[in-house]
């Protein structure tokens, strides 16, 4: 899935959860995996939960995520460093 506006994408990183740190990030539209898809329209892959969902129940649901990528593949995601 493309996201962003860059016009030179030559050092770019394609991100996804599976190879990102999950930061439990809070919207109007819910609970997101990262910032960095913290936009429901262009990152609807990164929404964890939609609408008004209790913290809680978020870190929740990021935690169970991270384990099943994390058996799934057994790697373990380098700290993604970002401007949001």
């Amino acid at each position: 899935m493309g996201r962003g506006f860059a016009e030179d994408v030559s050092g770019a990183m394609a991100v996804s959860e599976g190879v990102m740190v999950p930061e439990l990030t809070v919207t109007a539209d819910g609970l997101h995996w990262h910032p960095v898809g913290a936009d429901l329209a262009s990152s609807p892959d990164f929404l964890v939960a939609e609408g008004a969902v209790p913290l809680e129940q978020g870190k929740r649901l990021v935690i169970e995520r991270f384990l099943e990528l994390r058996q799934a593949d057994g790697t373990l995601p380098a700290p993604f460093a970002c401007a949001v």
